[in-house]
């Protein structure tokens, strides 16, 4: 698995994710996942993760971003820093309280926000590609042959 790429982060809509156990009790908690692109989304799923984050003062959140298939350079960290630059500017979130995980590839981009309490562990990244499964450009067609 190739994890040489920084902090990345992309946002995926997917159906809103129930808790599986309060953050409180030590284990971290995903609260939003989502593949669209447009701000209305981001900034929706920002808002849930910052309405589960109120409850504990001192818990971060984990920004965990995969790339697509179709490799976009630098598309992971650019979508990363959006949504991190929105759950500072729409919530009371500091800066120092939002971590950027690149995750490595899924077959379509996807961003993931969790709240991890103090203390507890970062959860860990389930890529579903290797780097090797990752279409890198587009190949051109060979110019026609002169008869």
């Amino acid at each position: 698995m190739n994890r040489s790429r920084s902090a990345i982060l992309v946002p995926a809509l997917l159906a809103p994710l129930a808790p599986a156990a309060p953050a409180s009790a030590g284990n971290p908690v995903r609260v939003a996942a989502f593949t669209a692109l447009d701000d209305s989304t981001v900034a929706a799923q920002v808002d849930a993760a910052t309405s589960a984050l109120g409850q504990d003062a001192n818990a971060r959140v984990l920004v965990l971003a995969y790339g697509g298939r179709h490799f976009v350079p630098n598309e992971a960290r650019r979508l990363g820093f959006l949504a991190r630059q929105t759950l500072i500017d729409r919530g009371p979130v500091d800066s120092t309280r939002v971590i950027l995980i690149d995750g490595g590839y899924r077959v379509t981009h996807e961003v993931e926000l969790w709240i991890v309490p103090e203390g507890a562990d970062l959860p860990t990244a389930t890529p579903t590609l290797e780097a090797a499964q990752v279409l890198k450009g587009w190949k051109r067609r060979p110019p026609p042959k002169k008869k």
